[in-house]
């Protein structure tokens, strides 16, 4: 008998949309689909599926089962901005001689014009299919004539040969869902374990036996003219709310209400039992012997030899031996920008290619360690954009990155040899996440892959104002830990991008005072200093400057009045801010934003002006101690940036010291931004 296991993960989603009566069927549109114009408990959408219906099943070949998708849904575009829901991506899945295939694929827009309904198909020789990794690509296509109040739907079969790979279904779309049914035909030689993500349940769940139609089993092999049938399991929601991802997410996948399925255990046709997932502990078994994991890292151990005079570098000290082994990989080996947990080619080509995905480097990395001496071990893990990883669950394609877990003395480093620019202790931003598992099946060890060390971004304004409005300003910005590897990688030290990241809009650039240093010691703060001239606001004498010059914060990324997920900026940062103006000859300061300082267990507030001889220094800064807030602090979060918006938007004046001044009283804001 064929079993499917339900594994719930509950996030609390509610709401209701409109109980108008839609039309299911593709190809016939409704009068109530036409005069669709808003969702009532979503107004702001910008465009809503009407039904989405997918169907797996299990078909036989001459491989033994392949699976077949077939998937239809139809969604209407209610704004300008809607419209770019109507782009479609099918995601297709290969790996040798397995691989996956769209067929039947139809799709259409239907608009209203002058009392009449026009369905337009789309143009075949538009659809085309990009290659992501050497595991993934993607079909894509665009609807043609889509506007405000168009209708778009779609429908495809896509055949699989990978049965290890069953559709996962997501309920939950960033657009308000009317109807999502996904129904899957297990039959008896495949146990699926499932997991149900962001809801309690289905509103819809049918399970039965369809005698209906049964199949034959085969005769070669079971000797008898028996059948079987297949278990089919119908899941069902209504009106789910659209997934709005807000600033500081780690991935949609971690919180969207969906089911995903994993292979468990292959029931032959003979009665022998295959098991396919088990535990963490058999997982680790498997990895540590497999051709393109665990036998890597022996390969490059015994590789290492021909790299290093082995017994020279065993003599050094441990953390110089580290050291030695991570920056030759970073400095001879380039990553593809390609992620996977398997290497993708053998040691030997790899050290000719000398190229090749997180995998390739990590596990060739792991041997030299090794081979130096250092205990190091592969860790298997997940990037933020691909989720999380539920420790409860043996889901073996919850992992799609390889780290190392080296022992230096009494401490495990964490490390990656993909990104030269970052610190050899460091993982990429990417791979900050909640837990990896090591691959050493006599010591596995889930190690949280979480940054408590904050990364500065700082910002040194020194203005020469003129009593005319007239600004020279000298910036210096410095960046230290993730924010440092990010400014180097973005910048380097190209004029053209520093002018267009980092310069104050609307002020002339100066190229040839730029100046980069610690471009390539990563250990320093890498720091970017240049000139710039413009103009501030003069009103009757006096002089209005924003003493950031724009350049800090100014718009809440937290727009969302609720929030049920956490706020996770994936590490502690802090950024602060100086400027030091000089007063003008008869001028001095008239109006300053007052002080103010905040500190608690969260995060850190600080604002301050004073007069030092005729210059005005205005500091601000903000630090955020943790990496990740709860839901329960998204309400002081919100309020926080609201605080940094205020303070690093308010101007300082300078008046004539002929008029009258005040350090408190409020004034009209003049109109421009600085």
């Amino acid at each position: 008998m064929t079993k499917l296991t339900c594994l719930l993960f509950c996030l609390l989603f509610t709401g209701v949309l409109s109980a108008q009566t839609y039309s299911s069927e593709f190809g016939k549109v409704g009068k109530d689909d036409l005069e669709l114009k808003s969702v009532p408990d979503d107004p702001d959408a910008e465009a809503v599926v009407m039904f989405d219906y997918g169907d797996s099943q299990f078909l036989r070949s001459d491989n033994g089962f392949d699976v077949l998708f077939d998937r239809s849904t139809r969604l209407k575009v209610l704004t300008d901005a809607g419209t770019k829901f109507t782009e479609f991506e099918i995601p297709l899945y290969h790996e040798g001689d397995i691989y996956e295939v769209v067929r039947d694929l139809e799709a259409y827009t239907y608009n209203l014009e002058e009392g009449r309904l026009v369905k337009t198909p789309l143009d075949m020789s538009t659809v085309y299919v990009e290659k992501i990794n050497e595991y993934w690509s993607v079909k894509k296509f665009a609807m043609p004539n889509v506007k405000p109040g168009s209708i778009v739907e779609c429908r495809y079969k896509l055949t699989s040969q990978y049965v290890f790979n069953l559709r996962d279904w997501e309920f939950q779309w960033r657009i308000p869902v009317i109807y999502s049914q996904y129904t899957v035909h297990i039959n008896p030689f495949y146990y699926y374990v499932f997991r149900l993500q962001g809801a309690a349940k289905t509103d819809v769940f049918e399970k039965y036996e369809d005698y209906n139609n049964s199949h034959p089993l085969p005769y070669a092999v079971t000797g008898k003219n028996d059948t079987y049938v297949d278990v089919v399991y119908k899941f069902g929601m209504r009106n789910v709310p659209a997934f709005r991802d807000e600033e500081f997410i780690t991935s949609v996948n971690d919180y969207i209400m969906k089911i995903d399925f994993q292979l468990a255990q292959v029931n032959m046709f003979n009665g022998v039992k295959r098991e396919i997932m088990t535990t963490w502990e058999e997982l680790a078994k498997q990895l540590s012997k497999h051709e393109d994991f665990g036998r890597i890292v022996n390969k490059s151990e015994k590789a290492a030899s021909k790299i290093f005079d082995l017994e020279e570098l065993q003599g050094l000290e441990v953390m110089d031996r580290f050291n030695r082994v991570i920056d030759y990989v970073k400095t001879n080996y380039s990553w593809n920008g390609q992620n996977g947990k398997y290497a993708s080619k053998n040691t030997d080509r790899l050290m000719k290619e000398k190229i090749g995905n997180d995998a390739d480097l990590n596990l060739f990395a792991t041997g030299l360690l090794n081979a130096a001496g250092i205990e190091a071990t592969p860790l298997i893990s997940s990037t933020r954009e691909h989720g999380s990883i539920q420790v409860d669950h043996p889901f073996a394609n919850a992992f799609n990155y390889t780290l190392i877990l080296a022992k230096i003395g009494d401490k495990a480093i964490l490390t990656d040899a993909t990104e030269p620019m970052l610190l050899n202790n460091r993982i990429p931003a990417r791979c900050i996440n909640n837990k990896g598992l090591t691959i050493d099946p006599d010591n596995l060890q889930w190690i949280g892959l979480d940054s408590r060390v904050p990364s500065y971004y700082n910002t040194d304004f020194k203005m020469n104002v003129e009593p005319t409005g007239q600004v020279k300003v000298t910036a210096r910005y410095s960046f230290t830990e993730y924010e440092g590897f990010y400014y180097r990688n973005l910048l380097r030290d190209d004029k053209d991008k520093i002018e267009k990241n980092l310069a104050i809009g609307r002020f002339d650039f100066d190229p040839a005072s730029v100046s980069v240093e610690n471009m390539d010691d990563k250990k320093k703060p890498y720091t970017v200093s240049f000139e710039q001239e413009g103009q501030v606001e003069t009103i009757n004498g006096k002089i209005y400057i924003n003493p950031f010059l724009s350049q800090s914060l100014n718009d809440n990324p937290l727009k969302q009045k609720t929030r049920t997920y956490p706020i996770d900026m994936t590490y502690p940062k802090m950024k602060s801010y100086k400027a030091e103006i000089t007063i003008p000859e008869g001028y001095e300061v008239s109006y300053t934003p007052q002080n103010k300082s905040v500190d608690n267990e969260y995060y850190s507030l600080f604002y301050q002006s004073f007069k030092e001889e005729n210059k005005l220094v205005v500091n601000m800064s903000y630090l955020f101690k943790n990496a990740v807030y709860q839901p329960n602090m998204y309400t002081r979060m919100r309020l926080l940036f609201n605080d940094i918006i205020k303070l690093g938007t308010d101007k300082v004046v300078l008046a004539p010291k002929s008029e009258e001044t005040s350090s408190t009283t409020e004034m009209e804001e003049p109109k421009s931004s600085l």
